[in-house]
């Protein structure tokens, strides 16, 4: 039945034997795996790494050969981008190429905001008490009056 269909559709030899090797060995729930890592080898073979970039709205091709372009840059190599959508992210976007992630995502950048005015904050407030306890003791020295040493 394997060799019908590759018949059918005109399979090239190559490909019509390999899938019928994998009907053989019983081995043809591993298609998907096989042709993953074939794609990852060939990629390594041309240089090329395959990545994700995950945007509120879905980026126009322009944008996404500029990405492209920087992202093969940094990389120095040549960059495949697949396109995301996801809403969360509010605007901007998060672009993953192997194990590397740039988020550029407003939601990141707002968080990152937040976290520097509570730092900011934390630090005013510790400040505050600095002052407040030195002014305390200051106060404290003053109403005691000068220290006298015992001989």
């Amino acid at each position: 039945i394997m060799a019908q269909i590759a018949d059918k559709y005109s399979m090239a030899p190559m490909v019509k034997n390999f899938s019928l090797l994998l009907l053989d060995k019983d081995r043809l729930r591993y298609l998907e795996a096989i042709a993953s890592e074939y794609q990852r080898l060939a990629d390594e073979f041309a240089g090329r790494v395959r990545g994700v970039v995950t945007s509120a709205q879905p980026l126009n091709t322009a944008q996404v050969a500029k990405l492209e372009k920087n992202l093969s840059r940094m990389t120095g190599k040549t960059v495949a981008l697949r396109q995301e959508s996801d809403e969360s992210l509010l605007g901007g976007v998060v672009a993953r190429v192997g194990s590397v992630v740039l988020d550029g995502s407003v939601h990141t950048q707002l968080e990152s905001m937040r976290d520097a005015i509570l730092s900011a904050s934390r630090s005013s407030s510790e400040v505050s008490e600095l002052v407040s306890e030195e002014a305390g003791a200051q106060e404290l020295k003053e109403s005691t009056g000068p220290s006298v040493e015992e001989e």
